[in-house]
């Protein structure tokens, strides 16, 4: 399905993001803290109304976004 397809790339590029840049030390340029802040946001938000939000990407995809985000935001 494509719509699974889109949601599971918006959930990888938001990891890549937040693994990638969390690991370069600091100080960080203008993007990186951009991107970082975005992904960060996106990730601690539970709005469900967005089909592409944190929660409903990972509801639809099956996964357990509390556990996710446990991970990503340590």
């Amino acid at each position: 399905q494509p719509e699974k397809k889109l949601m599971l790339a918006v959930l990888k590029d938001a990891i890549e993001i937040l693994t990638k840049i969390k690991a370069k030390p600091s100080p960080l340029n203008h993007k990186d803290t951009d991107s970082l802040a975005e992904a960060e946001s996106w990730l601690a938000n539970d709005d469900d109304n967005s089909l592409f939000s944190f929660k409903n990407v990972c509801d639809e995809l099956q996964l357990p976004a509390a556990r996710i985000r446990q991970k990503l935001m340590t």
